[in-house]
């Protein structure tokens, strides 16, 4: 009898690690980014990557739109098999301090998907967001010549996070 428990036990460790998110292939990570928004075209070439630090596996994908003197850069990482890099990135961010002054503003927010950074610099009119979603992905926008209020306008009408695989 403790044989079989031994033979179920293994099978029940093994399917646990057959069930663990795989980072997702650029191809596939860039499918959760917009391709067109109104008025936004594309600006230069979009860049998909599988990287490989030793051990630790992660894509990233990134995507620029532009319109007239206004521009957002989006990166998207999948730290899917690099948790401690997205533990990092979250752990930088949640220890910067709020901020709300004439010339920056720095905020923290929980969001359904995680955890949420803006920060804005209303004298340059350079805005930014953050966002971890799902415990495994890591969103950036960065915009020049936007407001925070344009930018978090611009996100909520292009990006739909339930897309994205948990």
């Amino acid at each position: 009898m403790p044989r079989l428990i031994c033979i179920a036990l293994g099978v029940f460790i093994s399917g646990s690690c057959f069930a663990q998110s795989h980072v997702l292939q650029p191809r596939e990570l860039s499918k959760l980014l917009p391709v067109k928004i109104k008025g936004w075209p594309i600006k230069g070439d979009s860049k998909s990557n599988l990287l490989t630090i030793g051990t630790l596996r992660y894509s990233l994908c990134e995507r620029t739109f532009a319109s007239r003197d206004n521009l957002v850069k989006v990166l998207l990482f999948d730290y899917a098999e690099a948790p401690i890099m997205l533990n990092q990135s979250v752990k930088k961010w949640s220890e910067m301090p709020e901020t709300q002054t004439d010339s920056i503003t720095f905020e923290s927010t929980k969001t359904d998907f995680g955890q949420a950074w803006e920060s804005s610099h209303p004298r340059t009119q350079r805005a930014q967001l953050l966002l971890e979603i799902n415990n495994r992905f890591f969103l950036t926008l960065e915009a020049e010549s936007l407001t925070l209020e344009e930018l978090r306008k611009f996100f909520s009408s292009n990006f739909d996070l339930s897309k994205f695989p948990k």
